[in-house]
């Protein structure tokens, strides 16, 4: 009825058989008395490709963000949180809005607030990958975070983020100090051997 179609986006085949994408409009004019059709015709496989290695790069990134059994999260350089991943959310018995936008001191007010921003001002001062030891209170039980937290730049190379990626290591580290204190406990041992290495004997010291 207007005459004319505006951006229709149709696949052809190229002459070495690969599949293109076009961006089409038409509408009829009047040439010389006569009715013709002017067509434009956009060629977009570029932007196609480009578009589509974008949705997967993305789609990859969410299925690792959200499929990580640690705390991930990524703040804004004022120290609000601009995203965090599922496991997160569970641990810290929140949803994501109801942390989004806020900084760590206005979601654990009391605890260790203080040293969590300390360290995220480490990496925002240097602009390099620090690796700290973290305490957090998670279900009324203190755990043990190895944080991983780095600078994240955008297209134009600006650093505007951080990043993180807290493994939770409380267990390992309980085994740890329980190996310590074996031995502690354990007497050390002064051991007498000839020069063919038989056991003489031995005591306590």
């Amino acid at each position: 009825n207007t005459g004319k179609i505006s951006n229709v986006e149709l696949q052809f085949r190229k002459k070495d058989g690969e599949i293109g994408f076009a961006m089409i409009s038409c509408e009829f004019i009047e040439l010389n008395g006569k009715q013709c059709i002017l067509t434009l015709v956009n060629d977009i496989s570029e932007t196609k490709i480009v578009s589509h290695a974008l949705l997967e790069s993305q789609s990859r990134f969410w299925n690792f963000f959200n499929n990580v059994e640690s705390i991930v999260w990524i703040k804004d350089l004022e120290g609000k949180f601009i995203d965090v991943n599922v496991y997160t959310e569970k641990n810290l018995n929140l949803n994501r809005k109801q942390i989004i936008g806020k900084s760590i001191q206005e979601i654990f007010p009391d605890y260790k607030g203080n040293l969590y921003t300390e360290n995220d001002k480490t990496v925002i001062n240097t602009g390099k990958i620090h690796v700290f030891e973290e305490e957090a209170l998670v279900f009324g039980e203190n755990r043990i975070y190895l944080s991983t937290k780095f600078p994240i730049f955008d297209t134009q190379g600006k650093f505007n983020a951080i990043g993180a990626i807290c493994a939770d290591i409380t267990k390992l580290k309980k085994t740890e100090q329980e190996k310590e204190a074996i031995l502690k406990a354990v007497p050390d041992l002064l051991f007498k051997i000839d020069n063919n290495g038989i056991l003489l004997g031995y005591q306590c010291i």
